[in-house]
């Protein structure tokens, strides 16, 4: 199963997907088709397993997915 081999369990798999761990695991049961551009993505995250010789990666190492910079402010009053 490719998702083991770059030890990345349903859950983390589907995290950085942007999935449900439900539709990761139909996936891999052949109950539904990936979609292509769910093809791409997973692609390219085995590319960036390979490039940092993370087939040994954790789900929790680099390829978690990463999440954008907090936009707010910090409250507080001006002087």
């Amino acid at each position: 199963m490719r998702r083991l081999r770059i030890n990345l369990t349903q859950a983390a798999l589907a995290e950085r997907m942007g999935v449900t761990v439900t539709t990761v695991a139909r996936w891999e049961q052949g109950q539904r088709a990936i979609p292509r551009m769910a093809e791409l993505f997973f692609e390219r995250i085995e590319r960036e397993a390979q490039t940092q010789g993370s087939c040994q990666a954790s789900p929790e190492g680099s390829l978690r997915a990463r999440k954008p910079p907090s936009t707010a402010r910090k409250s507080g009053k001006a002087g």
